[in-house]
């Protein structure tokens, strides 16, 4: 996060406006190199072609690193170092921007949100409160992921960071530099040396612990430490500073062109814009290199000036779009950079300087009370939208079950091993009343359990549900991509379940999943829009050796299927195959159709048919022939196509309600109008064999 000196008097640098500075100690290249990281960050985020431009964010944490590094050693070093004035600071520059970004996108969620979307912004509100929103964050949601581009303080992940920064550098630098003055370097070195080795060597196991948390990110900001340590040794000629200058800015530039979602990041990958950072910097500190002097034109300059308030609002406003638009425009986008570039520049100029220079807040006591307050008003109102589950009596009762299809994901019905989760209900029955059959299955599985619930509950059959999200209900089966404990957590949820549903004496499986994933990836629907990759993730092996490959997951998925029907077939099972329900082509569906009725004018219907019948059909060939080629008495197969279909030649998404929750995921509503009639015959033959 850019990090403006504290020092800064009034001087015109920019035409449009008035500059704070220093004059002695002001560095206009800085504030162009922090332009060049905030339009990175500002593109990337509006899919503007900056495929890599979130590694402006490493760009900051090395420029505050630096900048508040060099304060702090000036400082102790003429013996006037206090951290109390630090912090006192840092309250000045860092929370009333922040807080007014925080506050105002409250207002604006609360009329804007859903109640699940607000109350998920109350949590991350009070997480930014307590600076550990990169924890918060980290525990929710990958920074690449869909449910992240949703989230509207997101960005406020690295402002923990430094904050948590700013809590323990000051102490350690000081300290340090007071008892071990010549060590420093070193003794700094060795700790940054410390957090890259655990960024590098964690990043495949634990990639989001390594994105979000400190640890794993002190040696950029270190980086920026160990430059100002270092500043007075470096005496570089001009020609050579002219070649790291040039050297820096590529090695920012070219990651941000270059650059996907998809790179395996931080980790070495971060080297790069990091390395760059500290390259031009060192290159300018003498004297302004040629291109030192490119980026210190007034453009970029009055850019880097407001960029702490260009990065604080632009994201909040272009998540808050993509509530309120269910087509993400270039107008839609242009629109929110352009109210972006006012608000910063006013916050700037009426929040961010006044607040800075304020003496009242150059008082301690005054300075912590303010701070203290702020918290806790951002605090409180962020645990109201929490407590009151995002305030859903702001919406009538038609919007509100409307609503529900955004966020229900039948997570009521998925319990860990073979935890019993029931399902429909006879007269009378009792805890000890035997099972008629067990719905087996992943998300899929969830998305249809009510209706089989309530279809049981009328026919008086009583059953059980063994669902987990992710979760492939096939023994001897995982998905290696999830993560290095996937294989032996779904191997042993799996065994579990398998063991309880024959120790039962349980007579019918239905099983339901998401098949065609299994062995093609997440190829029908969810590829990455930055890069053009199919997510891989959900394919499964059955061997540790084995690299997940479509060729490779189709094998797997064949040995391991067909074992486990025999087995049930050895013990009388009967197995109701349910094959995958037909996909879409639209990321969010329930969303999308909630804002055309919340949104009428600004959201005109226009996507009510989707995935041709043709099209799907040719699309899930090889798991079709796949799951038709199995054999046995005891299986049958069951294909909700037509049933989707319903002779038409295109997905319908909704009608009065939303059929489809996300991509394949069929809401409450969409279950029943789809497949009421197959699952109902499945369980009429259920309770016929009774």
């Amino acid at each position: 996060m850019p990090v403006p000196m504290d020092t800064q008097d009034a001087s015109a640098l920019a035409t449009c406006f008035e500059i704070c500075m220093s004059t002695s100690q002001y560095r206009a290249d800085i504030d162009g190199l922090r332009a060049i990281a905030v339009i990175g960050v500002i593109l990337f985020h509006a899919n503007l072609g900056f495929t890599g431009g979130y590694v402006g964010v490493d760009v900051f944490f090395v420029i505050s690193g630096y900048l508040i590094s060099r304060i702090i050693v000036r400082e102790v070093r003429e013996g006037r170092f206090s951290l109390q004035d630090f912090w006192v600071r840092r309250i000045r520059r860092i929370i009333p921007a922040a807080a007014t970004v925080v506050l105002a996108t409250f207002l604006a969620g609360a009329f804007v949100l859903e109640p699940s979307s607000l109350r998920e912004l109350g949590k991350s509100g009070i997480a930014y409160s307590l600076m550990v929103a990169n924890v918060f964050f980290w525990r929710s949601s990958g920074y690449f992921s869909e449910s992240a581009e949703l989230q509207p303080l997101l960005h406020t992940w690295s402002l923990s960071v430094e904050e948590q920064f700013y809590v323990v550098l000051p102490i350690a630098l000081a300290f340090i530099l007071r008892r071990k003055s010549r060590w420093t370097f070193c003794i700094m070195a060795a700790i940054a040396m410390a957090s890259f080795t655990l960024n590098v060597s964690q990043l495949s196991g634990h990639p989001s612990a390594v994105f979000y948390l400190l640890p794993f990110r002190a040696w950029e900001l270190l980086a920026g430490t160990l430059l100002a340590l270092g500043s007075d040794r470096i005496k570089l000629s001009g020609s050579t500073n002219e070649l790291l200058a040039i050297c820096g800015i590529g090695a920012i530039v070219i990651p941000m062109l270059y650059y996907t979602g998809a790179t395996p990041f931080p980790g070495l990958a971060a080297v790069f814009p990091v390395g760059g950072a500290v390259l031009f910097i060192a290159s300018n500190m003498s004297k302004a290199t040629y291109t030192g002097q490119l980026v210190s034109q007034k453009p970029f300059v009055a850019i880097g000036l407001i960029s702490y308030s260009l990065y604080l609002w632009h994201w909040p406003l272009l998540v808050l779009s993509r509530h309120i638009f269910a087509e993400q425009t270039l107008y839609n986008t242009c629109a929110a950079l352009v109210l972006t570039m006012i608000l910063s520049y006013l916050s700037w100029r009426y929040i961010e300087t006044p607040f800075r220079t304020s003496q009242r807040l150059r008082v301690p006591s005054t300075a912590f009370r303010f701070g203290a307050t702020t918290t806790v008003v951002v605090g409180g109102i962020a645990s109201i939208f929490w407590i009151s589950s995002g305030l859903p009596n702001r919406f009538d009762e038609s919007t509100r079950t409307i609503i529900t299809d955004i966020s229900w994901t039948g997570n009521e019905y998925a319990k860990e091993g073979a935890s019993i989760s029931p399902i429909g209900k006879r007269v009378g029955d009792s805890a000890n009343s035997r099972h008629d059959f067990v719905l087996w299955g992943d998300s899929h599985g969830m998305s249809v359990a009510a209706l089989i619930d309530k279809l049981a509950k009328e026919r008086g059959l009583r059953g059980n549900a063994l669902l987990s999200s992710g979760c492939p209900p096939v023994t001897g089966l995982w998905k290696p991509l999830k993560g290095p404990t996937r294989q032996a957590t779904t191997l042993a949820i799996n065994k579990s379940r398998f063991d309880w549903i024959i120790d039962s004496g349980v007579k019918h499986v239905i099983l339901v999943a998401r098949w065609k994933a299994m062995i093609d990836g997440l190829r029908d629907t969810e590829v990455d829009e930055r890069t053009g990759r199919v997510q891989t993730y959900s394919m499964v092996v059955d061997d540790p050796e084995m690299i997940p490959s479509a060729e490779v997951s189709r094998k797997a998925l064949t040995l391991q299927l067909t074992k486990m029907i025999e087995r049930f077939a050895d013990n009388g099972v009967k197995v109701w195959l349910v094959h995958q329900t037909p996909v879409s082509t639209r990321a969010r569906v329930a969303r999308d159709f909630y804002l055309t009725r919340r949104f009428p004018t600004l959201n005109p219907e226009g996507f009510r048919l989707d995935t041709s019948k043709s099209e799907y059909l040719e699309n899930r060939a090889a798991i079709l022939n796949l799951l038709t080629a199995l054999r046995s008495e005891n299986l049958q197969c069951i294909d909700p196509l037509p049933f989707v279909f319903e002779g038409e030649a295109q997905l319908r998404l909704y009608g009065e309600r939303a059929y489809y929750r996300d991509e394949d995921h069929l809401t409450r509503a969409g279950a029943e109008v789809f497949l009421s009639p197959m699952y109902g015959a499945i369980l009429d033959e259920i309770g016929k064999s009774d």
